[in-house]
């Protein structure tokens, strides 16, 4: 069985000659991902994934790290191997396993990329004049190219749309089909309003006018339209097509190999579009000329409309040697074509790169590999992995951060979990490094950062992938470290202290006479918590386990401890304040405790839920909020109380402060090696800290 024997990744910025205006924001670079594989005998391949933010789920930096995560797994990988292993990650990440995946499909010869005669494949060109004029000029050089359909955006503004598209067809003159896309730009009743204001006169299709998981928007609007309707971003795989028949929501289909992963399951694809009685569209707008070529030797003899992998035409130079052939409005498949890279144009783009060998531990790319804790899938402490994988290099606004400690917190619990799976704010990509916080020393700085300097003391969070030696961490989330403070210190006063300053300062502001519950009191957060809250003058009941833990929190100020195993911690509350209730609840515990943190609340309080140690809260009744005396109830992420330089300085200059004039303790409960991370995990989970856990790296 014939091995994957070397893997080059290049991490491309390539820009256009003009920006392409979509509905969501207009492009005015490709973010490429380019894999060139090699087998024992010689045989080279070549596969593309061109990301669109906004597009897809995948960001080009998520696409980056997971493709040098593969590629470190898979070299050296029998091909079988490699290809069982391309297809789980292309259930998270399908632009980045398509490139992998058609690389090896070159390599291997595949049969639907050969061309035995000169073959056209038509394309769209692509309008985007602002007014009549500009529409006419644009419409009649296109003509004159041999472009036979003409592509024209929308989803904006309905009515407004609907003129431009007038203002088209009265360019065009019945000489060119043309296709509309919105993009997912409009609401269902905006969708309906553009068609209402529409004449359907030569109009081939309306593309994808509404989100792409809205199917009931795509049946309302499809039964109401005068012109075919075609979805896009709505389709991902098989299962996707067959919904679409099904609901008889679409009469064309749209595929892009970037989606389908590989050459074989998009030949599939576009057969069983056939069969379902709807009709193909093939082509992805935004792809290098590698990509488009391939989605071409595809279309040709399978598609009989014209085709959309006209990305090649939007750049300034392509990515291969022998310039893709374009004439008569179409891309021209010559026999015997093979593609080459550039290598003097990958170098003029190339934003990183990095090589992977049988056998080989390190990426070539001037850095070495380290080692990280990565996870594959999600699930218990199990799934914590111990690899090597590529150092980082700080791009430009980055610092490169060599780490003495990880912060160890139930954030990456949740990551690990897969709790956070569909979080914007915390996104968590397959496979990854986690760690959302750490503290070290500066080891490299990327371009344009001035005000540090290797060997400064610094420490973070909020960003992820600090369960490694080395993690590249934009300049602004960096705090400089006091020469006196241990970075243990420093490291826990990072996530844990950050938290603690925002519950008690700005979530809900303590002053003096108010009254807190505090839970999980003896927990890291929550001895730091109890001891800002006295310092802002506030009565603290803190709940904890067991009696060592009371002696814990009432040595840090508690006021009131209450024995949550022994005792009903509302009846307690209720009790100490004469039937009144705190004027706000911090709760980290979440499931168990929540119903009653609500109900322990006075008229108008606030209920802080800021982490499940017991399990996520699911839902909250709004009449439960009313009944408990109208209060209020807020779920905040950290990353929204540092959401930039001053918010983020200010509060490490008060913990600091703090810490060094004695007012503010900190306890840290254990350090683990960085390979014992599942161990860790397993401690956090059981719920017998005393302060922080944390993870000793270098």
């Amino acid at each position: 069985m014939k091995k994957l024997e070397k893997i080059t990744v290049y991490r491309l910025a390539i820009p256009l000659t003009k920006p392409y205006r979509l509905a969501f924001g207009a492009v005015e670079r490709y973010d490429t991902l380019i894999v060139e594989t090699l087998d024992g005998d010689g045989h080279q391949g070549l596969g593309e994934a061109t990301v669109l933010t906004g597009y897809t789920d995948e960001t080009i930096d998520d696409c980056w790290r997971a493709a040098c995560a593969i590629a470190q797994e898979i070299s050296g990988c029998e091909l079988q191997v490699a290809g069982t292993r391309l297809a789980a990650l292309a259930a998270t990440h399908p632009f980045t396993a398509t490139a992998f995946c058609t690389a090896i499909e070159l390599m291997q010869g595949s049969a639907l990329l050969r061309t035995a005669r000169a073959t056209q494949v038509p394309l769209v060109g692509l309008l985007d004049g602002k007014d009549e004029a500009a529409l006419v000029s644009e419409t009649e050089r296109l003509l004159a190219e041999g472009y036979r359909t003409l592509k024209f955006k929308v989803g904006f503004e309905p009515r407004a749309d609907a003129a431009r598209v007038a203002m088209a067809q009265r360019a065009a003159r019945g000489r060119a089909r043309i296709r509309i896309d919105a993009n997912q730009g409009y609401t269902t009743e905006q969708a309906l309003t553009f068609l209402r204001a529409l004449d359907p006169q030569n109009i081939e299709l309306f593309e994808q006018p509404c989100r792409a998981g809205d199917w009931d928007a795509h049946l309302e609007v499809a039964k109401a339209a005068t012109v075919p309707l075609m979805l896009d971003e709505s389709i991902y795989g098989l299962a996707d097509i067959e919904k679409a028949a099904a609901l008889q929501c679409a009469s064309y289909i749209k595929v892009k190999l970037m989606k389908l992963v590989t050459l074989d399951a998009l030949t599939r694809a576009i057969a069983r579009i056939h069969e379902l009685g709807m009709q193909p569209v093939l082509g992805n707008g935004v792809a290098c000329d590698l990509g488009c070529w391939m989605e071409a030797c595809i279309a040709a003899g399978r598609i009989d409309n014209a085709g959309e992998m006209n990305g090649f035409l939007k750049t300034r130079t392509g990515l291969l040697k022998q310039a893709l052939a374009f004439r008569d409005g179409s891309l021209v498949l010559e026999p015997g074509y093979a593609p080459m890279l550039d290598p003097e144009h990958i170098a003029r783009y190339r934003a990183d790169a990095a090589t992977f060998t049988t056998g080989a531990q390190r990426g070539a790319r001037g850095t070495s590999a380290m080692k990280a804790i990565i996870i594959n899938r999600f699930g218990g402490p199990e799934v914590l992995e111990l690899s090597d994988v590529v150092q980082p290099a700080p791009k430009a606004g980055e610092v490169l951060v060599r780490l003495e400690y990880s912060g160890v917190n139930f954030t990456e619990v949740y990551q690990r979990a897969g709790l956070y799976a569909r979080s914007h704010t915390y996104q968590t990509p397959l496979p990854m490094v986690i760690g959302s916080e750490g503290g070290g020393t500066v080891a490299a700085l990327g371009e344009g950062v001035t005000h540090l300097k290797p060997g400064d003391r610094v420490a973070y969070c909020i960003v992820r992938g600090s369960y490694a030696e080395y993690a590249a961490v934009p300049a602004w989330r960096l705090v400089r470290v006091p020469d006196e403070m241990p970075m243990s210190v420093a490291t826990t006063l990072m996530l844990q202290g950050f938290t603690a300053h925002y519950l008690s300062h700005s979530a809900y502001p303590l002053k003096a006479g108010d009254i807190c519950l505090v839970h999980a009191g003896a927990g890291g957060v929550g001895q730091l918590l109890i001891q800002l809250a006295k310092l802002r003058g506030a009565t603290v009941i803190t709940t904890v386990g067991t009696p060592d833990k009371a002696s814990i929190v009432r040595a840090l100020g508690a006021d009131h401890v209450v024995l949550y195993r022994e005792t009903d911690f509302r009846e307690e509350v209720m009790r100490i304040t004469s039937g009144r209730g705190v004027d706000v609840v911090y709760d980290a515990v979440g499931k168990d405790t929540i119903a009653k943190s609500i109900r322990s609340l006075r008229r108008r309080g606030l209920c802080v839920n800021y982490g499940g140690a017991s399990g996520l809260v699911q839902a909250i009744e709004p009449l439960e909020l009313a009944e408990a005396g109208s209060v209020f109830f807020t779920r905040p992420h950290l990353a929204d109380y540092v959401a930039n330089t001053e918010e983020l300085q200010g509060r490490a200059s008060d913990l600091f402060a703090a810490w060094s004039a004695g007012k503010l303790k900190v306890a840290i409960d254990r350090e683990f090696a960085l390979a014992e991370a599942a161990q860790a995990h397993r401690h956090l989970e059981g719920r017998g800290t005393r302060g922080k856990l944390l993870l000793r790296i270098n």
